[in-house]
C-alpha cells in the first residue's frame, strides 16, 4: 500500500515550517499523488536535505520503490536512517523491513527487530506485529541483543543504532553458555509455578541441573578457570531478572525461549545418553553439545503450551516479590553481618 497516501494526515501535521517549505511540500506531494515523480522528487530534495524527518523518509520509499528514480536499496537506507535517527516511526518500521529482507544491507534480524521494537513502543502497531513475526526467527540470544541495543538505541536518541557486525563476535563467543544460562533461569523461575506439587519441583531441578552443567563445562572451556556453584547461582539470578523485564515489555520472547530451551533439553538428553554408551564422560559430552536451536513457528501447537507455562511461572513468581535464591542468600549474608 502507498506509504505517502495512507498518511496524508499525519504528514501535514508534522511539517512545521515556512509558507516556502509548505508550498514545496505540497507541490511534492500533488505531484506524486499524480505520478509525477520526478517532479516530486524535485521539490522533496531540498527539503530532506535540510533536515525534515518525513520528507526524509517519502525519499527512502521513492528509492526503495523505484518511484521516479532507478530502484536504489542503499540510497533508501541512507534516507530511512536520516529520518529514523529523528524519531519518524515510519522510517524506523521501513529499516526494519529492510534488514528483515536484506535488501541494501546484510540480512540481520536483530536489527529488524531492534527497530520495528523502537517503533512499536511509540504505539505503531504495524511494528509491534513485524517484531513479534521476527521474533519468531530468532534465537534467544539474537532476542536478547536486538532489545538491549533498542534500549541503547533510544538512550542515545536513535543516533548510531545500526552498525551491523558490532555485536556478533562477542555474542557468539560465549553463546551457548550464556543461552544455558537462560534456560537455566527460566527453569528457576518456573519452579516458584510448582513449588507445592514436588514431583514437578525436582523434575524442574533436574533440567536446572543439566543446564548448569552445560554452563559449567563452556564457561570452564572458555576461560580456563574453574567454575563455582556460587558464580552460577550468580549468572542464573542476573538471567532471571532479565528474563522477568523481558517479559513485561514483549512475553513473546520468554514464549519464545522456552520452546527453544526445552527442544535443546531433548537434544542434549539424547547426546548424552549417546555419549554414555559409547563411554564418554558427561563433562566431555558437554563440550560437543551445539547452541539453542531456534522456536518453532506460530502455527506449532507448543505455542499455546509454551504461553500457559510461562505466563503462570511468571505469574508466581512475581507474587513472590522476583526475587531469587542467590539474591535471599545475599540478604541473609547481609544481615548476619550486622
Amino acid at each position: 500500500m502507498n506509504r505517502l497516501l495512507i498518511l496524508p494526515a499525519l504528514l501535514l501535521t508534522l511539517l512545521v515550517g515556512t509558507p516556502a517549505f509548505s508550498a514545496d511540500w505540497d507541490k511534492g506531494r500533488t505531484a506524486y499523488r499524480s505520478g509525477d515523480y520526478a517532479t516530486a522528487l524535485r521539490e522533496w530534495t531540498p527539503l530532506a536535505e535540510q533536515g525534515n524527518a518525513v520528507v526524509q523518509g517519502n525519499l527512502g520509499w521513492m528509492y526503495e520503490k523505484g518511484h521516479g528514480v532507478p530502484q536504489d536499496y542503499k540510497t533508501a537506507v541512507k534516507w530511512y536512517k536520516l529520518a529514523a535517527e529523528q524519531g519518524d516511526t515510519g522510517a524506523q518500521v521501513n529499516l526494519g523491513k529492510i534488514y528483515a529482507k536484506g535488501q541494501g544491507v546484510i540480512q540481520d534480524n536483530v536489527y529488524a527487530h531492534m527497530w520495528f521494537n523502537i517503533a512499536a513502543s511509540s504505539g505503531n502497531k504495524t511494528a509491534s506485529k513485524n517484531r513479534d513475526i521476527t521474533a519468531k526467527r530468532m534465537t534467544p540470544s539474537q532476542l536478547e541483543k536486538a532489545q538491549d541495543l533498542a534500549s541503547e538505541c533510544v538512550r542515545n536518541k536513535y543516533k548510531g543504532c545500526n552498525t551491523t557486525g558490532n555485536w556478533t563476535k562477542a555474542q557468539e563467543k560465549n553463546s551457548i553458555a550464556s543461552n544455558a544460562a537462560r534456560c537455566s533461569s527460566f527453569y528457576l523461575i518456573a519452579t516458584s509455578a510448582f513449588g507445592s506439587n514436588k514431583a514437578a519441583a525436582e523434575s524442574l531441578m533436574g533440567i536446572q541441573r543439566l543446564f548448569d552443567g552445560l554452563y559449567s563445562a563452556k564457561e570452564r572451556g572458555r576461560t580456563r578457570q574453574r567454575v563455582t556453584n556460587g558464580m552460577i547461582s550468580k549468572v542464573k539470578s542476573n538471567a532471571a531478572l532479565k528474563l522477568g523485564r523481558a517479559y513485561d515489555r514483549n512475553p513473546n520472547t520468554v514464549y519464545s525461549l522456552e520452546m527453544s530451551c526445552d527442544l535443546w533439553r531433548q537434544k542434549i538428553v539424547e547426546e548424552l545418553q549417546t555419549a554414555e554408551r559409547r563411554g564418554v564422560d558427561v563433562p566431555s559430552s558437554f563440550l560437543s553439545v551445539t547452541d539453542i536451536p531456534s522456536a518453532p513457528p506460530s502455527s506449532d501447537p507448543r505455542w499455546s503450551r509454551s504461553k500457559a507455562l510461562v505466563d503462570n511461572a511468571l505469574s508466581a513468581w512475581t507474587n513472590l516479590g522476583r526475587i531469587t535464591p542467590y539474591q535471599m542468600k545475599q540478604k541473609l549474608m547481609k544481615g548476619s553481618r550486622k
